[in-house]
């Protein structure tokens, strides 16, 4: 989830820059509900082409901001992200219910997302 703070106490210009977090806030607030209608349409739609086989959304969710900030391509932040890419693959796969909105409980708690690439 992305935390802000109060937006009601920012002048003009945190909305551009921030030091209090690695974020540039306008920007996350115009590119967060890109990833949040993608996580609906993408599912929705290979579930209509019938080819819900065909579609896996892996997505770690988190990341702290200084981790997801696309400036940063520091050794140390780089060696982060490769460690939660590979915990990541560790993980059991899961799925959103279309009719709920929310992930449900995976039906088969030993595939992981490792797994399901390889398939």
């Amino acid at each position: 989830m992305l935390q802000v703070g109060n937006p009601n106490e920012w002048g003009i210009l945190n909305w551009f820059m921030n030091s209090k977090r690695s974020g540039i806030p306008l920007i996350d607030v115009l590119t967060t509900p890109n990833v949040n209608m993608v996580e609906v349409y993408l599912p929705t739609f290979f579930n209509v082409s019938r080819s819900d086989g065909n579609y896996l959304r892996i997505q770690e969710d988190g990341l702290k901001p200084d981790e997801i900030d696309t400036t940063n391509s520091s050794p140390e932040n780089l060696k982060k992200l490769v460690k939660a890419g590979t915990n990541l693959l560790e993980k059991t796969v899961s799925a959103m219910n279309l009719d709920t909105g929310w992930y449900d409980e995976p039906n088969d708690m030993t595939c992981k997302y490792k797994d399901a690439i390889a398939e």
